[in-house]
């Protein structure tokens, strides 16, 4: 995490950011939920030329969506994913087991990559 950083609240209701003509600045944005699923929009109010303006940041003209993870408790009491609940699974980078696909993101069966993951961690 980000160091003072606190996903809770409004950052913004307290802060402005100012950029000098033709300045840029990327934003990170945290959006996660513990139960469920949500989708949203930011809506930014942006001052330019003397003129205040609300400005619409959404995936293609859709929301974005976010949705919560299924959990099951591990042997050792743990949360872990569990990946068996989902209908579709796709894993990129160090998730995928097949060691084929390297930062592409792969389609898997949730059953068969549940079995994976439990022959990875019995060879660790």
């Amino acid at each position: 995490m980000l160091k003072g950083f606190d996903p809770r609240g409004d950052y913004f209701s307290l802060r402005t950011i100012s950029l000098k003509r033709d300045e840029d600045m990327a934003f990170l944005i945290y959006a996660s939920t513990l139960r469920h699923s949500c989708s949203f929009s930011l809506a930014m109010d942006v001052l330019a030329d003397g003129r205040q303006q609300t400005v619409t940041v959404s995936n293609h003209g859709q929301p974005f969506r976010v949705t919560a993870l299924y959990t099951k408790k591990d042997k050792d009491g743990d949360a872990d994913v569990d990946v068996e609940k989902y209908r579709v699974l796709c894993v990129a980078g160090n998730g995928d087991f097949s060691g084929k696909h390297a930062g592409i993101w792969r389609r898997w069966d949730p059953s068969e990559y549940a079995h994976a993951v439990a022959k990875w961690r019995q060879s660790y």
